[in-house]
């Protein structure tokens, strides 16, 4: 796995009570092909019939509307109490890509490139917090112990 080239690898397993992320995946929705047929049906006649017509009448003012379906993902994520302030709570997040174009294939990729880049940020900015905070080993100190002879 990816991550677990990090300084501080990590399995993913059930959460545990210390140092884990919870991460829950609370909705996932693609778009259909009826969604496509109906953006393309819509945008079509918001940006080119709307402002065409408006144009020809000679109105002084040009409106326009489309719509692009999109795929989305609903996921809770939350830090263990031992490795974030318990007063953080949990984030939910919401994660949309487009889904107006492109095959099923290659909208689920690039929806899930999306949020694997979302989770690298996040396992970077942990990386990058715990260099700062780690405690660091304490520096070994020479001492020069004089000793006194008494004969």
């Amino acid at each position: 796995m990816k991550y677990n080239t990090q300084p501080h690898p990590f399995k993913l397993t059930e959460c545990q009570d210390e140092s884990s992320m919870l991460i829950r995946i609370e909705n996932v929705s693609y778009t259909t092909a009826n969604q496509r047929a109906t953006g393309v049906a819509v945008s079509a006649i918001g940006l080119l019939g709307v402002p065409v017509a408006m144009v020809s009448a000679g109105l002084p003012f040009y409106a326009f509307f489309y719509y692009f379906p999109t795929n989305q993902t609903q996921a809770i994520l939350a830090l263990s109490n031992d490795i974030a302030h318990p007063t953080m709570g949990t984030m939910q997040r919401a994660y949309s890509s487009g889904g107006m174009f492109g095959t099923d294939e290659r909208q689920r990729l690039r929806h899930a490139t999306k949020f694997d880049k979302h989770l690298t940020a996040i396992f970077t900015e942990l990386e990058s917090s715990y260099a700062k905070t780690a405690r660091k080993p304490a520096a070994k100190v020479k001492q020069n112990v004089a000793t006194a002879d008494m004969r």
